[in-house]
């Protein structure tokens, strides 16, 4: 009896074993050597294009530089390799900037309507027609400003005797003093007096105590004050004298 159940024992112990064994050799169908397996590759995700760059009035700066470089870089790469791809990429960025300063100009049109203050035609007309209003105007001006400088200030006019330019201003001068009502004294600094010109002086000491060093020179002096400041330097035509006497009397205020 002892036997019989021994021997079932150990039969029962070899089937369960064989069993147990042949789950682990042969699995199911489920899928042998799943651990092994190399998973299937994932898809990959799918790759967007860089955003394109957004145009902003704050970041104008920044996008006017990285458009010049790149501009620069086309020309350049276009004048260094010429090819026809090259200049075409160099032409479509010159095109792009042509149109930008087109724009930038015709808004400028529109903003002169909106805002008529900022207008320069308004004030200095640049029109033909209004030219001889325009100067005739200006003259007015300068006459103004020639009248009230010499009301209280005598014209003082050094020059080299010996040198042609010197001369040639002297005789501006002397023009520019008669059809002007003015008096103005004549002022030979090396001593030499051109014989149309007998109305000079020999200089005596005042271009030094005015501190004049350049050549030919005309000054405003005030005899009654001892002051003086300098009109001109050099050669000017009579028109030029005049626009001087106007700025000096305006404090160099801008004739646009």
């Amino acid at each position: 009896m002892h036997y019989l159940k021994a021997l079932c024992t150990g039969v029962m112990l070899c089937l369960c074993a064989g069993a147990y064994a042949q789950d682990i050799v042969e699995p199911d169908e489920e899928g042998w050597h799943w651990y092994a397996a190399t998973p299937p590759d994932e898809p990959e995700e799918e790759r967007k294009p860089p955003p394109k760059p957004v145009w902003r009035e704050e970041n104008a700066t920044e996008l006017r530089e990285s458009f010049q470089k790149a501009y620069k870089k086309a020309l350049d790469k276009a004048m260094m390799f010429p090819s026809a791809e090259n200049f075409a990429e160099y032409k479509r960025l010159q095109d792009f900037i042509v149109n930008k300063l087109t724009r930038f100009a015709q808004s400028s049109r529109e903003a002169y309507l909106q805002h008529p203050e900022l207008d320069y035609n308004l004030q200095y007309s640049n029109a033909n027609a209004t030219a001889p209003l325009y100067y005739k105007e200006r003259r007015r001006k300068e006459q103004e400003a020639i009248a009230a400088l010499t009301r209280t200030n005598g014209l003082f006019f050094f020059y080299q005797g010996k040198n042609p330019i010197d001369v040639a201003m002297a005789y501006v001068v002397k023009a520019f003093a008669q059809s002007n009502n003015l008096q103005v004294l004549m002022i030979s600094v090396d001593g030499e007096v051109p014989s149309d010109l007998p109305e000079s002086l020999t200089d005596s000491g005042q271009a030094k105590q005015m501190r004049v060093n350049y050549f030919p020179a005309l000054f405003l002096v005030n005899p009654k004050e001892k002051t003086w400041r300098p009109v001109s330097y050099g050669f000017r035509a009579q028109d030029a004298l005049a626009a001087q006497f106007r700025l000096i009397a305006t404090d160099f205020e801008p004739d646009f």
